[in-house]
Formats: structure tokens, sequence, C-alpha cells
């Protein structure tokens, strides 16, 4: 149903800006360094709220009362990966 799709398409797109957001987090650890020249695990908080955000994300996503409260719906691995890939760009 149009319903259904819409729901799913917005549930894509505020996937793909919170996977944005994490990499562009991990990208502006330094103004002058890269992510791995700063140091891969010198700043063990960022794994902590990066994980935290993807839990929410995931209760965002699966929990239906989630779903019925924000208008999201499941979604499929190949939409998480598409989500993936284009908020790494």
């Amino acid at each position: 149903t149009p319903a259904v799709a819409m729901a799913e398409a917005q549930t894509i797109a505020v996937t793909t800006i919170i996977f944005f957001q994490c990499f562009y987090l991990a990208n502006c650890r330094s103004l002058s360094h890269s992510f791995l020249s700063v140091g891969v695990f010198k700043n063990k908080m960022f794994y902590v709220g990066v994980a935290l955000v993807l839990l929410l994300q995931l209760a965002f996503v699966y929990l239906p009362a989630a779903n019925k409260l924000f208008g999201s719906a499941p979604l499929h691995m190949e939409a998480w990966v598409k989500a993936l890939v284009v908020g790494a760009l």
C-alpha cells in the first residue's frame, strides 16, 4: 500500500541520516588529522555513543510502539546496507 511504502521510505531516509551522522562524528574527532591517525580506539566514549545511537535506531525501526508513534516501518537487510553505504559517502 502507498502508506506502507511511504513509511518505509521515510524510515530508510532517517536511517541513512543516522549513519551519515555517525561517520561525520568519526571524521570530526580532529580538524587536522584523519580518523585513523588520531587513533581508532583513543576515545572509547565515541564508540559508546555510536552504539547507543544505533540501538535507539534499531528500536525506532523494529519496536511496534515506535512504529506506531513515529510512523516508521521495519526494514529489510538490503535497506540497511543501502543506508549504510549512502551514509558513508
